[in-house]
């Protein structure tokens, strides 16, 4: 039963928040009010695909080459990680609008972008990462789900130049 429980978290729960980011990264391109903010918001959604893309191309030609690491998906977990990720998130969510400019929506969700993009594809195919990408993107669910303990009215998510924060 642990074994079970164990390799849904591995193989399902991980992936499924992978999933949620890269929807919430997404969901930050809609319109808004300021037409160039949302230009520039998709403008840094693909660019981040894009540089995935690249980075991707490139790395795997490597592996034709050398070889595709040949690693077990789970590879260690980092306690001290998870909890700092979840601080980390739970101050940036907290922030919001003050911790994210407006001006530096498009970066933010074009780095965002890159960062789901690229974990998702490292922690399935390549996993050299893993011990990181697992204990990290646990300690950000973690740290959402204290944000919305504390601050219950408030919708948890970044709000990149919409005013976010709670007020």
């Amino acid at each position: 039963m642990l074994k079970f429980i164990f390799d849904l978290v591995i193989w399902g729960l991980v992936p499924t928040l992978l999933g949620m980011a890269l929807w919430e990264v997404y969901k930050h391109t809609a319109e808004t009010a300021d037409k160039r903010a949302s230009a520039s918001s998709r403008g840094g959604f693909w660019a981040g695909f894009f540089l995935f893309i690249i980075v991707l191309i490139y790395q795997v030609s490597g592996f034709f080459k050398t070889a595709f690491p040949a690693g077990d998906i789970y590879r260690g977990f980092d306690l001290w990680l998870a909890f700092s990720g979840a601080i980390l998130t739970f101050l940036l969510f907290s922030g919001g609008k003050k911790v994210i400019p407006p001006r530096l929506k498009g970066w933010s969700i074009f780095s965002a972008s890159f960062l789901v993009f690229y974990a998702t594809f490292h922690y399935f195919f390549i996993r050299t990462y893993n011990e990181f990408l697992l204990s990290v993107v646990l300690g950000v669910a973690l740290g959402l789900f204290v944000h919305h303990i504390v601050y219950p009215a408030v919708k948890s998510e970044i709000q990149l130049g919409h005013g976010g924060g709670h007020h």
